[in-house]
C-alpha cells in the first residue's frame, strides 16, 4: 500500500514539475519560434516580439511589444509597432475553432523617398501567406487605437499624413481568407480622427460570389485644409490659406475593377497662400479662380473614378451634382 502511494506521490510531483516548465517555458519556446520566422520578411524587413505571454483559461495568446522594420535602410521610423497582438481562438462551434486577431496601439509609418532605400512601405504579403501562418480559419480582425502615417522626411517642409485613434473591425472574416473564400460575408466598420481634429467614419461590406466585391462609404467632416499644405506643396505644389472640407465618398468594387464617387464641400476656401517660392502661381491661380467660380455659383461638384486594379488606366471626370429634390410645402 506505500508503495503505491509512493508512486502516485511521485507521479503527481513529476506532473506539477512538467505543468511548471510547460507554463514557464513554453511562451520563451513561441517567442523564440516567432523570431526566428520574423528573422527575414524579404525586401530587408526584420520584425521582433519582445515577450509571449499565454492565456491559459481563454485560451489565448499575447504577443507584446511587435516591431517590423528596415535597420540597414535609414528611413526615419519602424514601420510598424504594435503595443500588444492579442491572438484568441473563438469558436463558432466545438468542432469549428476560429483565429481572432487583436491589434493595441498600432503604429504605421508609410515612408515616401526619392530612392527605394529612403521608401518603406512594407514586407511583400500576401493572403495566401496568412493563411499558411494560421491553424485554424480567421474570424475576427480589430485594430484598437491605431495610428497610421505617411512620411516624407526629404520635403520642405517634411510630409506626415496622419489618421489617429482609430477603431477599425472587420468581422466575421470566416472563408474570406481561404483558396476559395466561398461564404465570405464580412462587415467593416471604422472610425477615427484625421490630422487630430476631423472626424473619420467609414464601413462597409466584403462578399465573395465567384469574384470578391466590396461596397463602402466614408466621411471626413471638418478637416482643416491649411493642415494639408505640407502635402499639397510637396505633391501638388500649391497651399491653402483658409478653409475647411467636409467629404464623402462611395467605393465599390468587382474583382479588379473599382468605382468611386467623391463629393467634396468646401466653406471659406481660399488659396494661393504665402509660400510662393515651393508653389506654382499659374497652378494657385487656376485653382482658386475655379474655388471661387463655384462659391459665386453655389455649384457642388462630383469626382467620379473608375479604373481596374494593377494597370495604369485609370480615369477621372468632374461632374456638376444634382440639386436637391425640392418637396411642395403648400397646403392645398
Amino acid at each position: 500500500m506505500n508503495k503505491v502511494w509512493h508512486r502516485t506521490l511521485w507521479l503527481l510531483l513529476a506532473g506539477c514539475v512538467l505543468a511548471g516548465l510547460l507554463i514557464v517555458g513554453l511562451p520563451r519556446l513561441i517567442r523564440n519560434q516567432i523570431n526566428a520566422g520574423l528573422a527575414d520578411m524579404k525586401e530587408g524587413y526584420v520584425g521582433h516580439v519582445e515577450d509571449v505571454s499565454i492565456d491559459w483559461l481563454a485560451p489565448g495568446v499575447t504577443l507584446h511589444e511587435l516591431r517590423v522594420e528596415r535597420p540597414k535602410h535609414k528611413v526615419g521610423a519602424p514601420f510598424l509597432v504594435v503595443q500588444r497582438l492579442e491572438v484568441s481562438i473563438p469558436f463558432r462551434s466545438l468542432l469549428e475553432p476560429r483565429i481572432g486577431l487583436r491589434f493595441v496601439a498600432p503604429v504605421l509609418s508609410f515612408v515616401n523617398g526619392r530612392t527605394p532605400a529612403e521608401q518603406q512601405w512594407g514586407p511583400p504579403f500576401t493572403l495566401e501567406n496568412l493563411r499558411e501562418k494560421l491553424p485554424f480559419d480567421l474570424g475576427f480582425v480589430q485594430l484598437a487605437d491605431m495610428e497610421a502615417h505617411l512620411r516624407d522626411f526629404g520635403a520642405r517642409p517634411p510630409v506626415d499624413a496622419y489618421v489617429q485613434k482609430v477603431l477599425l473591425t472587420a468581422s466575421p472574416m470566416d472563408h474570406c481568407i481561404k483558396a476559395l473564400p466561398q461564404g465570405c460575408d464580412a462587415k467593416v466598420k471604422l472610425e477615427g480622427t484625421l490630422f487630430a481634429s476631423a472626424s473619420l467614419r467609414a464601413q462597409g461590406k466584403l462578399t465573395y460570389d465567384r469574384k470578391f466585391a466590396f461596397d463602402g462609404q466614408a466621411s471626413v467632416r471638418k478637416l482643416v485644409l491649411k493642415q494639408l499644405n505640407p502635402l499639397l506643396i510637396q505633391y501638388a505644389e500649391l497651399d491653402v490659406e483658409k478653409g475647411t472640407l467636409d467629404l464623402d465618398a462611395r467605393v465599390r468594387m468587382r474583382g479588379p475593377r473599382y468605382h468611386a464617387t467623391l463629393l467634396p464641400d468646401f466653406e471659406n476656401l481660399e488659396i494661393m497662400g504665402g509660400d510662393r517660392d515651393k508653389t506654382r502661381a499659374g497652378r494657385e491661380l487656376m485653382a482658386a479662380m475655379f474655388s471661387r467660380m463655384i462659391e459665386r455659383r453655389d455649384e457642388r461638384w462630383s469626382i467620379v473614378i473608375d479604373g481596374v486594379k494593377g494597370r495604369d488606366n485609370m480615369k477621372w471626370d468632374l461632374q456638376r451634382r444634382r440639386p436637391p429634390a425640392q418637396t411642395d410645402a403648400r397646403v392645398p
